[in-house]
């Protein structure tokens, strides 16, 4: 699930293949994004609201126009099912996180693969941009990380966190 920054726009996957996009202002029926072949697990809308970002098990992640409610790009690189999305605060990276173990920082302008993080030794199952941009935190099954924007270099590591729990 993932709310438009003014709060007007709720997108949701209740874990199939299609996003609904329901008007929070006005009571009806939402609007569906269909696209994905397999379901949909991260969403994130872009900091103006134009874009919204889904990634899904297929290791796609497609770009919507929120107002057109159609697909503007499907991003491929990963090999495994995309957990989260997220964009950074300036709305020109979008970074996506996989099964597959990698981060991969997409350029917006262009709408191509601009790095891939790796650290993980599983799947990268959530994303964060800080709200000044400078940083990047992922969670894995087993280590949180945190990068340093704009180079992106690991700065910090805590691993083994969720083994203490079992």
């Amino acid at each position: 699930m993932a709310i438009s920054p003014d709060g007007r726009t709720v997108a949701l996957s209740d874990f199939s293949k299609t996003i609904s996009l329901w008007d929070a202002t006005a009571p009806g029926p939402p609007a569906f994004l269909n696209g994905h072949t397999l379901p949909v697990i991260g969403l994130a809308f872009s900091p103006d609201g134009k874009l919204l970002a889904s990634g899904g098990w297929d290791g796609a992640v497609i770009l919507w126009e929120v107002a057109a409610r159609r697909s503007l790009i499907s991003l491929r690189g990963h090999t495994g099912g995309v957990w989260g999305v997220a964009f950074s605060p300036d709305g020109r990276t979008l970074a996506s996180s996989a099964d597959d173990g990698t981060i991969k920082l997409w350029n917006l302008a262009s709408f191509q693969e601009a790095t891939t993080l790796r650290g993980h030794r599983g799947p990268v199952s959530a994303i964060a941009f800080s709200p000044d941009g400078k940083h990047l935190a992922s969670a894995g099954a087993w280590a949180v990380r945190l990068w340093n924007a704009p180079t992106f270099e690991e700065i910090s590591a805590a691993e083994g966190m969720l083994k203490a729990n079992k």
